[in-house]
Formats: structure tokens, sequence, C-alpha cells
């Protein structure tokens, strides 16, 4: 009888198994969630709730009785992130995780693996969910943990205009936690707000005199790294936060961006000759950086043996340095634009670069910059991105960074026209071994259905093909050789465009609408390509423009000289927002009233900002005339111009934009750019009058003319 009784349990148990475990039957919900106490659990708990309703319909509800579904957390027994599936009863289904952000994404995979729900895209339309009368759950044993470790491809800081994308993020297991931090943050913890008066020797040294930055300045300028003091400051400062914080993984050490590099005597003894330049053209100063970040580390650790510190390996502590090997605790970002792989050239070089880092380092993280959405034309390449994602894993790289910003604010920035390139970012990082073609098959179906998925299938073939073959042959691509990242606001790559492969774009498209069964989804990306459609056929159009004579453009339809309040008023100072220049209009000797920009030592630009609204707009030139007095050899003054569809807003993805660049000699010159029309009737033209690049002296901007045809 004992042994009938276990056999009689083993055959229901195999039976179980073999039928699964059932969540919803005939839309009707079969399972309940038991209540949990912890929130991250009850939040997952309502992400699962939620998809099972959109999917069935069924609203499956809180019980403690079976069959239900459990949710916990069970630290230190999975990785962080890590979850499992079990059934450790008949008709209990448990989803354990290793901590808060492993069972936030185990309730993504729930709904992406047992409800077939995709999150394809952030946005309107951007959930495939299926509709299912049943939903059974295979009962086997599964664990899941992602392969790499930091996953993180951001739309910058929480901000509500980036809401939308930072939760879809989530959804594919991106984002959170960052097991790697190596950002920007050297300004941040030496804050002259804090040791400007009680520390001035912990700032640098710049052309013979102690440079004490702003408060709110986080740029040009870098600490003087062998100040007494500065290193157990350091320290004191890494150690609180992670004593605040026990769950803190890595602290940030990162260089603050741009140059400003201290020039004191004792820092000096760790510079190399000043003609020794790096991979990228910039003064080599790795060794000088990593000396300070091992002493840091060595201390650190001391207290917390745990603790790990990432820094960039950016600008000029891009290389590796020589003769030094990195603490165990140090992990370095290393910032490259991958895209630039096309090029076998720079892919070697890259890699070799890679390989010098790995060989002083335990661990690594790639820092990349995945831009696809703010190009005008979509900058699509999955196939390599996959393979630098695969890559990288055989390489030992266990974490990634991607800036991926769109253009906030604007009507074409918030449309994610760079279709699966996010999601199957995401997807590679979390398991490198997936198959990229089936990812992108299952994408273009999950879209828009079947009939239509070629269509959509064969539009996004024809962007990869024009990125991977024929853009990185251009200005766009050669004029950015070996830099850290290509610019996405150079337009120069549209002179390899032809006219034919836009109208097959919208060929394509067009069918896929025509065939698709998410009508909506299906208009959304097509709207996102017709909306920059027009946009490239005007930037096609520019290098003729560029051609015309000046003489052509005999209308004069706005004119200053600043000499009278009439002729200034609208003028009014812009400023970036780390900048303490000044812009202002002043008199200037012989030339009169003029605009002059005040620059100082280690900020960002400034310039006078003017705003006009244009009926009918004509193509446009512009003269201004200028001169630089006591600026640094980089001085950088420009006029910059472009259409508006508003006053207060901004060009869409600056494409209808120009800008012309001054020479830096004390003498004065004459500025010329043109603008092609506006294609609508009526437009607002922004102009500014602008300096970069600069730490001294003055520019001047004096009697600007507007002439149309």
């Amino acid at each position: 009888m004992k042994k009938f009784l276990v056999l009689f349990v083993c055959s229901i148990s195999l039976a179980f198994h073999a039928s699964g475990f059932t969540v919803v039957k005939n839309g009707k919900a079969v399972a309940g969630i038991e209540p949990a106490a912890n929130a991250d659990c009850r939040a997952a708990a309502e992400t699962i709730r939620k998809y099972i309703k959109l999917v069935s319909g069924a609203d499956i509800k809180n019980t403690k009785s079976a069959p239900k579904i459990i949710l916990k957390i069970e630290k230190g027994k999975l990785d962080i992130e890590g979850f499992s599936y079990t059934f450790p009863q008949k008709n209990v289904m448990a989803i354990t995780a290793g901590g808060k952000w492993g069972i936030r994404y185990a309730a993504a995979d729930f709904c992406e693996r047992f409800l077939g729900v995709r999150f394809l895209y952030a946005g309107p339309h951007g959930e495939y969910l299926p509709k299912k009368k049943d939903i059974v759950i295979p009962a086997k044993k599964l664990y899941d943990f992602p392969k790499y470790l930091t996953r993180c491809i951001t739309n910058g800081r929480l901000h509500h205009t980036r809401k939308v994308y930072q939760d879809w993020a989530a959804l594919l297991r991106g984002v959170e936690p960052y097991r790697v931090n190596c950002h920007h943050n050297l300004s941040n913890m030496f804050s002259s707000k804090i040791y400007g008066k009680t520390h001035p020797d912990f700032y640098p040294v710049l052309d013979g005199k102690r440079y004490i930055p702003p408060a709110n300045s986080h740029v040009h300028w870098q600490p003087c790294l062998t100040a007494p003091g500065i290193v157990d400051e350091a320290v004191k400062i890494v150690c609180r936060a992670f004593e605040k914080n026990p769950e803190l993984i890595c602290y940030p050490l990162g260089v603050t961006d741009g140059n400003g590099y201290c020039e004191c005597e004792n820092c000096r003894k760790l510079y190399p000759p000043a003609e020794r330049k790096n991979s990228s053209g910039r003064p080599d100063l790795s060794k000088y950086f990593v000396t300070f970040y091992n002493k840091v580390a060595e201390k650190v650790v001391q207290k917390y043996p745990h603790a790990k510190m990432g820094f960039l390996a950016y600008s000029s502590c891009q290389d590796a340095p020589e003769g030094i090997k990195l603490h165990p605790a140090l992990i370095p970002g290393l910032t490259y634009d991958r895209f630039s792989w096309v090029d076998p050239a720079r892919k070697a070089f890259y890699l070799k670069r890679n390989e010098k880092w790995s060989r002083i380092s335990s661990e690594m993280m790639w820092y990349d910059y995945f831009y696809n959405n703010r190009y005008v034309l979509p900058r699509i390449y999955p196939h390599l991105t996959a393979e630098i994602i695969k890559t990288g894993y055989k390489q030992g790289v266990r974490h990634m960074f991607a800036e991926y910003f769109t253009i906030d604010g604007t009507e074409l920035g918030k449309m994610r026209c760079d279709g699966p390139s996010p999601y199957i970012a995401f997807k590679l990082l979390w398991n490198p071994e997936l198959d990229v073609d089936q990812l992108l098959e299952e994408w273009y179906i999950c879209a828009v259905g079947r009939k239509a998925a070629p269509y959509l299938k064969k539009y996004f073939e024809e962007l990869e093909n024009f990125w991977m073959n024929k853009a990185w042959k251009t200005k766009w691509f050669t004029n950015h050789n070996y830099k850290i990242y290509l610019q996405w606001n150079d337009n120069s790559y549209v002179s390899a465009i032809e006219p034919a492969m836009l109208e097959r774009c919208k060929a394509y498209l067009d069918k896929m609408c025509a065939l698709a069964d998410h009508k909506k989804r299906a208009e959304y990306l097509r709207e996102g390509f017709l909306a920059r459609k027009g946009q490239l056929e005007y930037q096609m159009n520019t290098e003729k423009f560029k051609k015309m004579p000046e003489s052509v453009f005999n209308k004069v339809i706005y004119k200053t000289d600043f000499e009278t309040p009439e002729s200034r008023k609208g003028w009014y100072m812009w400023q970036h927002r780390q900048s303490i220049n000044k812009a202002e209009i002043v008199p200037a000797g012989k030339m009169g009233m003029a605009c002059r920009l005040t620059m100082h030592p280690r900020t960002s630009e400034v310039g006078l900002e003017h705003v006009i609204k244009i009926d009918n707009p004509k193509d446009l030139l512009f003269k201004v005339r200028f001169r630089c007095e006591k600026v640094s050899p980089e001085a950088y003054p420009y006029i910059s111009v472009e259409w508006c569809p508003e006053p207060d807003t901004f060009g869409t993805n600056l494409i209808y934009y120009a800008q012309a660049a001054g020479n830096r000699s004390e003498n004065g010159w004459v500025l010329t750019c043109r603008l092609q029309a506006y294609p609508h009737k009526t437009g607002y033209l922004r102009i500014r009058l602008r300096g970069a690049r600069n730490s001294k002296g003055y520019i001047y901007f004096d009697d600007l003319e507007v002439r149309s045809r």
C-alpha cells in the first residue's frame, strides 16, 4: 500500500509537471499571487498582474491558498539581478530573486517568457500584447542572470521628459544597478563650494596662477592631484559614500570633462614630455591619474575590502599607462564610439588599445555612444552591435555603459526612429549568445505582423546598408579620425544618400502600413521616417546652395549695427548652463557699439541671441564683422543660425541649421554663412553670435546683415 501511495503521488506530480502550472484558463484566473511584505516584490507582482490582464483579460487576485505565485528575495543565494522559477509544491510557483532589481527583472522576464509580451520601444504603441485565453507555465526549474553585469544604455538623469524611455529600459533589464560607475566626478568631489577657501591648493595652477573654479563649474579644470592631503580627503569622501549606502558597489572617480590640468611643479613631474601625445592627439596623462587612483584605492579597501572604484579612460587618460598596474579595486571605463569598427583599421587600433588596458586591469567597462536616434537618418547597425557585444564578452568585458540621448524638447527627438536598435543591444547585453537575426525577425513580426514584417525588415536593412557601406566613407567619418566619439550633428554623411534610397524606404513603409496588423504602430514608424525625409532632402541640396554667389542675395531683410536702442532690441545673452562668461553690448573703440563676449578661463561658451519671425521663408545669407582681442589660440568665434517652428523652440534635430567659424587672428574679418529656406509658410530664425574653446580675452561682433534672394 505504501509503495502504491508513493507511485500515485509521483504520478500526480509528474502529471502536474507535464501539464504545467495554470494561471489562466479560458479567460478566467485560476491562480493568484501571494501577498508580499516586501515593497519590491509587491511592485513586481503588480507588473505581472497588469500584463496578465492585458493579455488574457483575467484579473488575478491576492491569495494565500494554492494555486498561487510566490515572489521573494533571498539575498546572497542568487546574483543580485538574477532570478529563478521553481515549483516547490503542487500548484505553487516560486519566483525568487537575489535583490530588488532581480525581482523587478523577473517580472519583466515573466511577461516576455510566459505571456509573449514584447517591449519593442519606448513611447506610443511600443508594447506587443498577444491575446491568450489560457496561460500555462511549463513546470520546469529555471535560473537566469545577466552575462554583462552592467547594462546601462542611458537617456540621462531622471527627468519627466525622459521617464517614458527610462521606464521602458527597466523592462528590458537595463539601467540599474550600476555594478560599475566610472563617470565624471572629480569636480563634484572637490567642489570649490566645499574646499575653495579651506584647501585652495586642491585646485590647479593654470597659466602660472591658482585657479579656483566657480562652485557650479564641472568642465575644463582638474584637481591638483599632488596637493598635500588630497589623497586622504578623497579616501574620506569615498568611504563616506560606502558607509552611507551599504549596497554601494562602485564609486566613480572619473576625470572632469574637458582640460585644465594642473601645471604646478609636483604635478609636472608625473607628466610625460610635452611632445608626447596619446592615441587621440591629447597630452598623455594616464600615469598621472592612475598614480592618484592607486593611492586612493589602496587606502579605501583597507576599510571596505569589497569596494570598487571606476574611472573614465577618456581624453588625456585614454591610453593604458606604461610601467604601472591598476589596483585590483580600480575599473577603467574605455570610452569609444565603437561604430568606428566599421573601418577595419580603426577596429584593430581600438582592440590593441583595449588589450593594453586588459594587461593592467582586473576588470573593464566599455563606454559607448549610441546616438542612433539623434542622426537625421537613423544610425542603424544591429549586426555590428552584436559583434561589439559578443567580442567584448569574449575578451572578458563584463560592464557596458552607453550614452543614448535623444533630442529632448523636439518632436523629432521624441520619435523612436532607430527601431530595434536599443532593444537588440539590451537583449544581447543580458545574453550575448542570442542570435541577432532571430531577435530582429521577432521584433519585425511583433511590431507589424507577419505579412508586413518583410517590408519593415527591408526598410531597416536599407538604413543598415547605408551606414555600414557608405556613411563611413564620407567626411562625417573621416573628419573625426580616431576621436572618442563621432559627431551626430555633423550632417556631411548625407552627401552619400541617393534620392532613390529614400524613395525605396518610403515604398517599403507604405507597403508595410497597408499590410500591418497593428496599424497605429506601423503608422508611427512610417511617420518617423517621413518627418525626417524632408529634412534629409533639404540637407542634400545644401552643397548646391552653398555655391550660389553672394551677389544673388540682394535684399536686406534685417540688419543691426548695435548703435541705437532700436537696433539692439530683442538681443539677449545666451549661455551654456556651466558658463560664467559674459555677453553684452558695449562701446568698442573704433567699431562703435558692438557685441562683446568676455571670456573666462575653463568655462563653456557664451553668446548673444536674437529670434526673428520670417513670413514665407527664403534662402538667406548672413554676414557679420568680428575681431578677437587677447584670446587663446584655440578660440572659436562663430555665427550659428537655425530655423525653428516656434520662437521658444529649437530646430528639429538641427538640420535646418548652418554656422560659420572665424579666423582666430587679432584682426577684423567677416563671417558669412547661408541657410536654405524653411519648408513652411512661416518660420522663426534664431541667430547666435557665439564664442567657444576660449579661456581669455574678448571676442567682438558688429554690423550683422541678413539678406535674401
